[in-house]
Order: structure tokens, then sequence, then C-alpha cells
């Protein structure tokens, strides 16, 4: 019975611990779009829109509610609310602002939040061009008032441009183009300390609240950290997922999903994963020698030991890299040297998911590190190789690799050259 006891209180506790680590948040009251007249299915997705940016934030709920007014009824707005509060007689069942009857229970809700929101399209246009179809560009307008002090906090416009096969399609895409913009403009606003996170996701594909500006590089990555609150009460913040951005623009960035678990959520924050720009991939590839040149060596079984540098800041797709490389073979050290052979190439990356598919083609110059004493380095072969290499991402930098290629390498010198078709096995660490 003891234990019963001490098991229902840790569950009352707990409970409670949760509960007041949820009501720390910041509450903010989120209006519907008011705009002129624009149909109610664009005004549904502009909601929608907003909403994503403003539920990104750990720190806040948003409350939304239907009321569409704009930024003339912020007046009527703030001095309902003083009469909410200093009233002690019985109040009407809704108040009037604007043209708008807001139901008194809900005036009292949104007098009890932090931030008030009212957003409002002040101005849209559509067109036909020959060119591109339909386009349309809306003004949307956002007034945040500060509940607590029942003043407005600030007022902003931002700007959006859309195209499509028909009007709505054009102003459902200048809609979807709001969060872009919204979150830039949160960032820079003193009520509202955004940590940089997700503000759309479609597919594989992330949308984030960086860019060009804030230093942000194709190539670069970035952890995908979720927060979320302990049985003790605390926050515990931990990486779910990693991102690698393939597109940067002035405001935001798109990124590729390279996993996420349990998966992708509006709001998830992102820390930088702080890099020097390069993959470092160690190799080892078994060749069967076919080589039958003239001066060239023909041992059965040749190994490549080497090394490639890939440079991933500033590049997504395609990649150069450079390489070095050793071929072990007895025949090699019978002619007095070892083999150290220098190459620069390029890779494609084709990625799906933890995996990724590279095609490689390399070329270079390589020469002969002498085994006797006083004896100088010597250029020896020219030439270079093919591959295809399929690695898998283990944790968020290790990565390994299986290799299949093509390799030649022509004498320049008698008893060099060597080449053949090979397999092998590879490591890579992000650096």
């Amino acid at each position: 019975m003891r234990r019963l006891w001490l098991l229902l209180l840790l569950f009352i506790s707990t409970g409670t611990l949760l509960a007041q680590a949820a009501s720390s948040k910041r509450e903010i009251a989120l209006f519907g779009t008011s705009g002129l007249p624009l149909s109610p299915v664009v005004l549904t997705v502009i909601d929608a829109r907003i909403r994503e940016v403003f539920a990104s934030s750990n720190e806040s709920v948003v409350i939304g509610f239907p009321y569409r007014l704009n930024q003339a009824d912020i007046p009527g707005l703030i001095e309902a609310m003083k009469r909410l509060r200093s009233s002690e007689g019985t109040l009407p069942e809704s108040i009037d602002i604007g043209k708008e009857p807001i139901r008194t229970a809900d005036l009292q809700r949104i007098a009890g939040s932090s931030i008030a929101v009212v957003p409002d399209v002040t101005d849209y246009l559509h067109g036909f061009s020959e060119i591109g179809g339909y386009n349309a560009r809306l003004e949307t307008g956002f007034t945040l008032v500060d509940v607590e002090k029942l003043t407005t906090l600030s007022h902003f416009a931002v700007s959006t441009l859309g195209t499509g096969a028909s009007p709505q399609k054009a102003l459902r895409e200048a809609a979807d183009q709001i969060p872009i913009q919204l979150a830039f403009e949160l960032r820079a606003n003193p009520g509202f300390q955004f940590e940089p996170g997700l503000v759309r996701i479609n597919g594989s594909t992330a949308l984030i609240q960086l860019g060009r500006k804030m230093g942000v590089h194709v190539g670069d990555r970035y952890a995908i950290v979720t927060t979320h609150p302990s049985p003790s009460g605390s926050l515990e913040s931990r990486e779910t997922g990693l991102l690698l951005v393939s597109g940067v623009h002035e405001d935001y960035s798109f990124a590729r999903v390279i996993y996420a678990n349990p998966g992708l959520h509006i709001g998830d924050q992102l820390r930088k994963i702080s890099t020097i720009g390069l993959e470092s991939t160690a190799y080892l590839h078994v060749i069967a020698n076919a080589d039958t040149g003239v001066g060239g060596l023909a041992p059965p079984i040749v190994y490549g030991i080497g090394t490639y540098e890939s440079i991933t800041r500033g590049f997504y797709n395609f990649r150069p890299l450079i390489g070095i490389e050793s071929a072990v073979a007895s025949a090699f050290y019978a002619a007095g040297g070892v083999p150290l052979n220098l190459y620069l190439g390029a890779e494609l990356n084709w990625r799906f998911g933890r995996f990724d598919l590279r095609p490689v083609i390399a070329g270079g110059i390589g020469g002969m590190v002498p085994l006797q004493p006083g004896a100088s380095f010597y250029l020896s072969v020219a030439g270079g190789f093919g591959q295809l290499s399929l690695s898998y991402l283990v944790g968020r930098s290790l990565r390994l690799s299986v290799d299949a290629g093509y390799v030649q390498w022509l004498p320049l010198v008698p008893n060099a050259g060597f080449g053949g078709y090979y397999g092998g096995v590879g490591i890579g660490m992000d650096l």
C-alpha cells in the first residue's frame, strides 16, 4: 500500500512540474488575417503560414482566435481590454471592435496573454504575364500589442511575390513566402528573440531562418535540436536530426534533411556544426592489375592505400577534391622504390537519407620514392581513375563506404605503371 501511495505522489509531482514548465511559456494571442477582398482559401493559407512562424519558438504558446481585425482597430482592442480590467460590474456577452463582435470570454483570454498579434493584408496586386503566367504581390502588416502594458509594441509589413497558372495559385505562392520575411522581421524585433529554427518542411527539404546575411554557405551542416520538459521539470535538449544546406538566399536557406528521428516539426531549433569545410576519406583498394603496357609492372594484385579531401563548404552536389595514394606490391620494392601519386578530381553526390551514391573521377601524376640511400625522387607515372562509391553516414560525421572502379597509371619510366579494376572500402570524416 505504501508503494502505491509513493507512485501516486510521484505521478502527481511530475504532472505538477510539467504543468509549471508549460505555464511558464509566453502566450501569444494570434488573430486571423484581415484583408481586402481575398478569398477565404487564401486567407486560411496566410493564417497557417503566420502561425507556423510564431509557433516556432519553444518559449511561446500560440492561441489562435478567428477574429479578423486591422491596424485601425488596435486602439479599440486596447480600450476593450482596459475596460475588462477596470470593470467591476456585469459585462456584455460581446464587445464590438471595428466590424467584429468579440466574445467577452475570448477578450478575457486575450487579456491574459503576453502579446497579441494582429495581421492585416494592406495591399495586393495580381496580373498576367505572357512569360510567367499569373503573378501576385501581397503586402501584409503586423501589429504587435504588449498586452501587459496595453501599448503597441511594434508595427511592420512584409511584401511577398508569387507566380502560378491562375490568380489563386499565384496568391497562394505569395502567401507561402510570408514565413521567410516574417521570421526575419521577428528576429530583429526586441520583443521576439527566436532561435534559428525550421520555418517550413516539404518532404526532404526544409526552409530555415538563416541566410547569407547570417554567414550561411552551401554545404554547411546544422543539427536539429528538440527541447522537451523532463520529469524533474527542467528542459532537456537533444540532437534529433541533421540538415545539409543546399541553397542560400539573403535572409533564408533551403536544406536537405539527411535524417530526423522521430521526425521534423515546425519550431525545432538548429545548432550549427562547426567545421573547416572538408570531408577527409581514407581508403584501401584491391586492384586486379592487368597492366600489359610497355614498361609497366604486372604483379597480379596491387593494394592502393590513400586519402582524399573533398571541399564541402560552398559546394553541394558537385565537390572538388585532392588526394594522395601509394601502391603496395613487392614488385615496386624490387624495382627500388615506393610509388606516391598525387591527383585532383571531383565527385557528385546523390543523397538518399543517410546513404550517398558518389561517382568520382580524378587524374594526376606520380613519382617513386627511392629506397636506396642517396637516390632522388623522380616522376614515374601519369593517369587517373573513375570510381563509384556507396556510403552510409554513421552518427553525424562518420561515413563508411564501399568502392568499385577502374584505375590506370601509365608508366613514364620503365617498371612503374599499373592499372585495372578494383574494389575496396573507405572511411570518411567531416572536418
